[in-house]
């Protein structure tokens, strides 16, 4: 059993490990491919918005947003990401960032360019990146940058956010994620949980810049892990379904009425569905990852966190 940790306590040297193992995945060719590990998953994480049945088929929507899916389809995409790192490095697991549940410092301390990144502050834009592990040119960080992967430049090449952190009124709290948390069906829960003022709203903070006109930073587009944000925000996600899960567990507190292709609980969720579904975007389904017929997840298979091997720091009977 691995450990998930606050990334507001994380250790300088475990900082170190984690950003150093998100770079060499950024640079790094998955096998016999030409697109970085890293830039696999933005691919994914982009394709799986809008779907259709295998050989150009029935649109069947969404597989992993706005629908029931949303938690187990994003555990199991960030648990293959976790697996990544640590086949880079074995110390490493994904920290969570904890919105909500922490005081606010344990928000505005990530934000810095030995952790996950200062917030946008140059370029052409005025939005870009422009120091730490994630800044397009190479650094005493990142001496190999962070370039944007032609494909996945829904932006350009440099990486955007907006210029300043919005902690002010409507950000998360203690009360609202309490309020998720005392949804008592599971389709309340993720709803309360995917949209305002959670998951939705950290998404349009971190990346929406104007909202008249809009202009927009990594996070607010299907490629929003371009951003390595996500996958800390993705994980406090994941770490709150987990705590409501000890009063609703186990596959009984699913939603089980649903007729959606990939959200049913015995469903098999795209890409890990032995090739029943396939994205309609061209262009990145040539960026995507080989997945072999054999590996197939259905969301039955994803309610356990434990079952896959980990828990967070915070639960009670954690091994830490």
């Amino acid at each position: 059993m691995y450990v998930r940790k606050n990334a507001a306590t994380l250790t300088d040297e475990e900082w170190t490990r984690f950003m150093s193992a998100m770079v060499t995945l950024k640079h790094s060719f998955a096998p016999g491919s030409n697109v970085s590990v890293y830039d696999q998953f933005v691919a994914l994480h982009g394709a799986v918005w809008n779907r259709r049945l295998a050989g150009g088929g029935a649109s069947i929507g969404d597989g992993a947003h706005s629908r029931p899916a949303f938690l187990p389809w994003h555990r199991e995409y960030i648990r293959r990401f976790e697996n990544a790192l640590q086949a880079v490095d074995p110390q490493v697991t994904l920290p969570y960032w904890n919105w909500g549940l922490g005081d606010l410092s344990q928000t505005t301390s990530l934000f810095q360019d030995a952790r996950i990144g200062p917030m946008g502050s140059g370029g052409a834009s005025g939005f870009e990146i422009a120091t730490g592990y994630l800044a397009a040119a190479p650094n005493a960080f990142n001496p190999l940058g962070w370039p944007i992967r032609n494909g996945l430049q829904a932006l350009g090449a440099v990486l955007r956010r907006n210029t300043t952190l919005n902690t002010g009124p409507g950000w998360p709290t203690t009360i609202s994620v309490n309020n998720a948390l005392a949804e008592n069906t599971y389709p309340g829960f993720r709803v309360a949980l995917e949209s305002f003022p959670h998951h939705n709203l950290i998404h349009v903070r971190i990346g929406m810049v104007n909202d008249s006109p809009p202009t927009v930073g990594d996070m607010t587009t299907g490629t929003s892990p371009n951003d390595p944000i996500f996958f800390l925000h993705h994980c406090q996600c994941d770490h709150i379904w987990a705590k409501w899960q000890v009063d609703h567990p186990g596959s009984a507190n699913y939603n089980l009425s649903t007729t959606l292709v990939g959200h049913a609980l015995n469903d098999a969720m795209w890409p890990w569905d032995n090739g029943a579904a396939e994205t309609v975007d061209a262009a990145l389904a040539n960026l995507l990852p080989t997945v072999a017929g054999t590996d197939v997840v259905r969301v039955v298979d994803r309610i356990d966190h434990r079952a896959l091997g980990y828990c967070y720091d915070d639960e009670p009977d954690c091994p830490c």
